[in-house]
């Protein structure tokens, strides 16, 4: 146990989207001393043999095995980055104008308030 033996913890991993523990220290915790090695910084692997690899692999894979990208996963529908910006407290907030039909000339307000009716209403 690292707590009792005074130790220290060695995590090597290549990342898989941005996502998990892996992720979260790598991208937003200051106690660990980071250190990023990409395959073309290795001698002992070959353009040659990374090109074939890309080329197996697919772009996505290739900078995630061998370049330490972490990549939005395949299957997203939306990018990490505008997921994360949804809830940022800087994000002007719109009011739908409780005057306007649900039609193609009506528009979001930025001046009047609205009913959760009014809403339900737009989302439909």
């Amino acid at each position: 146990m690292l707590a009792v033996s005074q130790g220290r913890i060695i995590l090597l991993s290549t990342p898989f989207g941005k996502r998990g523990f892996f992720f979260k220290e790598w991208t937003a915790s200051t106690s660990w001393k980071k250190i990023q090695i990409t395959a073309d910084q290795c001698p002992r692997i070959s353009q040659d043999f990374l090109d074939e690899e890309r080329a197996a692999l697919g772009d996505w894979w290739f900078q995630q095995e061998y370049f330490g990208v972490f990549g939005d996963n395949l299957t997203s529908v939306f990018r990490w980055e505008d997921i994360q910006r949804a809830f940022a407290e800087d994000v002007e907030t719109w009011h739908l104008d409780s005057s306007a039909s649900c039609n193609a000339e009506s528009s979001p307000s930025k001046t009047s308030t609205t009913s959760k009716e009014d809403v339900e209403q737009w989302i439909l």
